[in-house]
């Protein structure tokens, strides 16, 4: 007894290997690589998790649920699907058997996904100290999100011995407040098919840091001169000045010499304290 095996040919390959993605109520064509023959093909079949989506012979035949959301090109056998759902996502498998030559097949993926919006960033209403507090900013949104990614003040925010992030991104630790930390946040969540970018302003109460005196030295005697106090502190830092040994009574980061009378002039600057969380001076919390 003789047994006959036959071989067909298929040309594999004639979609983009994909992923392809699409929008939840959008439309997204999946395009074959195939030329327009001379003669029409003789079939043109669509399938999605091996259901018929449509066959397109001497007539068509379309799977009940893509009624009148889908377009068939029936030179190149790409297919176009509308009104997407979510529903939608997965592999789709085309066939296409020409009026001679060899039967053509392609497989992709197609990833439907929500636009993301209403982005947001969260953190306890609290004050925060410089070394003594903690806190966390945690980045929401609806829609499907693929990728969070943390800036401050517009560069990337990456991890150190302060800064941790929860396993999904969306949420980052500083533990505890350090100065560097006051600034601007931003946060953009990402798909495929929609990004947003959120701000969210972080108050850091710190200081006086980095104290100096600028003005001109050295002063001979002749004209007054003008002394500017510079301190990095949040709330801004109160100033009192003295001038060999004696208080001034001047209380602003100006302190200005009407007249120099002795080049051996001695100006000494003390910084008060405005860190002190009982302040009613003390800057609350942060803003979106």
């Amino acid at each position: 007894m003789e047994t006959c095996i036959f071989w067909t040919a298929v040309i594999l390959g004639i979609l983009p290997q994909g992923p392809v993605s699409g929008a939840v109520a959008g439309t997204v064509r999946l395009t074959t690589t195939v030329t327009p023959p001379v003669k029409p093909f003789l079939s043109v079949s669509w399938s999605f998790r091996e259901a018929n989506v449509i066959t397109s012979t001497s007539k068509n035949v379309t799977g009940p649920q893509y009624a009148g959301r889908i377009f068939l090109d029936r030179a190149t056998g790409s297919l176009e699907l509308r009104n997407l759902g979510l529903e939608d996502s997965g592999e789709y498998t085309v066939n296409i058997i020409p009026d001679g030559g060899l039967q053509q097949q392609g497989k992709t993926i197609l990833n439907v996904y929500t636009l993301i919006s209403g982005a947001s960033i969260s953190s306890p209403s609290a004050v925060l100290i410089e070394d003594k507090s903690s806190t966390n900013l945690t980045c929401e949104a609806s829609g499907n999100i693929s990728s969070t990614v943390w800036m401050k003040d517009g560069r990337p925010l990456g991890p150190t011995d302060r800064v941790t992030f929860s396993e999904d991104n969306g949420t980052v630790f500083l533990h505890p407040v350090h100065s560097s930390h006051h600034g601007a946040y931003q946060c953009r969540v990402s798909n495929p098919i929609s990004s947003v970018t959120v701000e969210h302003d972080l108050v850091v109460n710190f200081g006086p840091h980095n104290l100096s005196i600028v003005g001109p030295s050295p002063v001979s005697p002749g004209p007054g001169v003008a002394l500017q106090c510079i301190a990095a502190s949040v709330p801004p830092a109160n100033f009192s000045w003295t001038f060999n040994g004696n208080e001034t009574h001047v209380n602003s980061s100006l302190y200005i010499i009407e007249r120099v009378v002795h080049c051996s002039l001695l100006v000494i600057l003390h910084a008060a304290r405005c860190s002190d969380p009982q302040r009613p001076d003390v800057t609350r919390g942060g803003r979106s």
